[in-house]
Parts: structure tokens; sequence; C-alpha cells
């Protein structure tokens, strides 16, 4: 009974090891705040351009930040423990907050504010033919 009980104990201090300084998921990191004074002598046309620019460098981060959680996943599968998050996990919550910052000026100013995209959620589909 002893022995089964520190088998288990071991066990769950192996598993739980595993998980240490792993990685940020993207989707949970949030914006910090950035105040809106740096985008107010900015007109429409330039804080939509701004938008898009700050768009497309989310969109690059997020992939980095994937990246860095498989990454930490591997390691912390192979030597108990992961990478944690990086430059890149602080760079897209300042693009986020930087992204907030933007869509308030906008409303402020009355400008059109484009939509907020939703993200792509590759699924691979299975055919019939597939099972062979």
């Amino acid at each position: 009974m002893i022995k089964n009980n520190f088998a288990l104990i071991c066990f769950s201090l192996i598993a739980l090891n595993g998980c240490m300084n792993l990685a940020t998921p993207p989707a949970e990191i949030v914006g910090i705040h950035v105040s809106t004074i740096k985008y107010d002598p900015f007109k429409c046309d330039r804080l939509t351009i701004e938008l898009d620019s700050l768009r497309q460098r989310e969109g690059n981060l997020v992939i980095a930040q994937n990246g860095r959680v498989d990454s930490a996943m591997v390691q912390a599968f192979w030597i108990g423990y992961g990478t944690g998050d990086g430059m890149a996990a602080m760079e897209l919550a300042t693009v986020r907050g930087e992204i907030q910052a933007v869509r308030k000026t906008m409303r402020k100013k009355g400008c059109t504010l484009p939509a907020i995209p939703q993200p792509v959620i590759k699924k691979e589909t299975i055919k019939d033919d597939d099972w062979g």
C-alpha cells in the first residue's frame, strides 16, 4: 500500500513538473493599456492604415507565439519544464493594446470602424476514401 501511494505521488509530481513554465497561448494574451494621445493627431484614413499595419503585426506575432507554445510543450515533455514566454508575448500584448487605442480614437473621431476579423481556424476534413 505504501509503495503504491509513493508511486502515485511520484508520478503526480512528474506530471505537474511538465507543466512548469509553459508559454501562454496567444488567445490568452490581452492588450496592455496604451494611451490614445499618440493617435489624436491622426485623421481617419491614417488611423485605418495604422490599424491595418497593427493587425498584420498581430498576425505575425500570433504565429510566433504559437511556435513558442509548441516548442515549450515539447521541451516540457522531454526535460520537465518549458521555455516560457519570450519577447513575442510581450510585443503581442503591446500590439493588442495599440489596436485598442487606435479603435478607441477612431470611435472618438467618428471614423468608420472596420469589422474585427474573426480568427481563421483550419480544420482538416477526412474523406471517406481516406480510410482506405
